[in-house]
């Protein structure tokens, strides 16, 4: 009821991103990583002259093909023995 009294402490339970330097210095590592990679990406697109259709295209097929075989041979080595 109203003449309920409630009890104020000090310790505080954080939520959301607020943890301390460590993930602050964390996130800003990674954002320079990604900043770095990016003009990477940019300044090859530039002295390189850019990227056609095809060469896109050869090169997300590539991905794919590497992708499946690394995915394959990552299940037959987890894969169950036959019983």
């Amino acid at each position: 009821g109203r003449g309920d009294q409630i009890m104020v402490t000090g310790t505080r339970i954080p939520v959301g991103a607020h943890y301390g330097w460590r993930d602050w210095l964390a996130q800003r590592v990674t954002a320079v990583v990604m900043a770095l990679y990016t003009a990477l990406i940019f300044g090859m697109l530039l002295w390189y002259g850019g990227l056609d259709y095809a060469v896109w295209l050869d090169d997300q097929a590539r991905s794919i093909k590497a992708g499946a075989k690394l995915a394959g041979s990552l299940g037959a080595r987890f894969r169950a023995a036959p019983e």
